[in-house]
């Protein structure tokens, strides 16, 4: 739950206590995933002349004004997290490994940190989105539960004749959201399925 300078020093406040445990180390790190899901993006962020940002630099007043693709894990949205799921079908469960349909209750949890360190297969799950920010700007949503569920779905998502064959792009609107299944080893995605999808006005 403490993902910024600024979440450390609310958790302190609340619980003064916590400074003999906890302090900033200044620690900065990229995902592995990212990297490869930013190599795979390029070209589209590259036709948008993107600015990229970490997400604990997200402002209030970039949420308003800004187009937003958000590329990354579940665990990091940050502020964004409110405004993503206010609306959707889905929902973070009770950690940031689970995704929950709370149409049907059904629950998608991550095997990855089980299984990822050995030579067995495990599932992993990612999200996207698309969806009408609070000013009429655009937010897309491109992130997995863990490293292999993001770098399944950015492969995926920029296959044209796999989106072609898995997906109606034409429901590609804002409200359009879906959730994905990654079957890696050894930290690779090695297949990646379409589970669950919300159409807007199939409700």
């Amino acid at each position: 739950d403490i993902n910024s300078r600024e979440d450390l020093s609310n958790f302190l406040l609340s619980d003064p206590a916590g400074s003999q445990s906890y302090a900033d180390v200044s620690l900065e790190y990229l995902p592995v995933s990212i990297a490869h899901a930013m190599s795979d993006f390029a070209p589209l962020l590259n036709a948008r002349d993107a600015r990229i940002v970490q997400a604990s630099q997200l402002t209030p007043d970039a949420l308003r004004c800004c187009d937003i693709i958000y590329i990354g894990l579940t665990s990091g949205f940050g502020m964004l997290q409110e405004t993503v799921f206010a609306q959707s079908r889905f929902q973070l469960g009770q950690t940031f490994d689970e995704i929950v349909d709370s149409q049907d209750g059904t629950d998608f949890v991550s095997e990855a940190f089980l299984s990822s360190p050995g030579e067995a297969m495990y599932n992993d799950f990612a999200i996207f989105s698309y969806q009408e920010g609070p000013t009429g700007n655009h937010i897309w949503v491109f992130a997995g539960t863990r490293d292999t569920g993001l770098m399944g779905l950015s492969e995926v998502m920029m296959d044209d004749s796999w989106l072609e064959e898995e997906l109606d792009v034409g429901v590609l609107v804002p409200g359009y959201e879906a959730v994905f299944k990654v079957t890696g080893q050894r930290q690779q995605n090695l297949v990646t399925r379409l589970q669950r999808e919300h159409v807007p006005g199939d409700d």
